[in-house]
């Protein structure tokens, strides 16, 4: 799988153009998560409601290779920017995480805040960087196995190469073994 990822990043990368850092953007991606064996399809959207200021939403489904358990995830959010250079911004943002699991006979239902910090860059004409961490603070309650709460951080980067003024392909690297390759819509 990343392989093939990365082979398809290279035929793009040759005929790519970003116009700037946009934060009005539909996307859509196929993450492959190693360490879990499962593999989720992500639905992406942001807008900018006012200078610097954003709202964000995602829904995620995701399947466990070797056994019968489904996730569903929603997070809304809300961010901000600002400008460190002509080509750089910080990014802080806050959203509320609703999630799902469900299989072998359990359900768990989670709901919790999600913390993240990160820089995008245009590095250049063609090519834009991001790197972000984030801090979740989730409850979850099971059926089988009672309440409990978890705190966790992690991280993400991220490339995105222009094939268009508003089209973008965007490759992920997350921790835990995670690998995304998606297509992103500017609007």
């Amino acid at each position: 799988m990343k392989r093939i990822i990365f082979s398809i990043l290279s035929i793009f990368m040759s005929a790519c153009v970003i116009a700037d850092i946009s934060y009005n953007y539909l996307q859509v991606s196929f993450a492959d998560m190693g360490d879990a064996e499962a593999e989720a399809l992500n639905f992406q959207g942001s807008y900018e409601v006012a200078e610097s200021v954003f709202v964000f939403a995602e829904y995620s489904d995701g399947e466990f290779d070797d056994m019968p358990v489904d996730s569903d995830n929603v997070q809304l959010g809300v961010g901000t920017h600002t400008s460190i250079n002509d080509n750089t911004d910080f990014v802080f943002a806050l959203s509320y995480i609703d999630a799902e699991i469900e299989g072998l006979g359990e359900t768990i239902d989670v709901d919790g805040y999600r913390l993240g910090v990160g820089i995008i860059s245009e590095i250049s004409e063609n090519i834009e960087v991001q790197a972000n961490f984030f801090r979740d603070d989730l409850d979850a309650d099971s059926n089988i196995n009672g309440s409990f709460s978890e705190t966790d951080t992690s991280w993400n980067v991220q490339a995105r190469f222009g094939i268009t003024d508003q089209v973008k392909v965007n490759f992920i690297l997350a921790e835990y073994d995670v690998v995304a390759l998606g297509f992103r819509l500017d609007i």
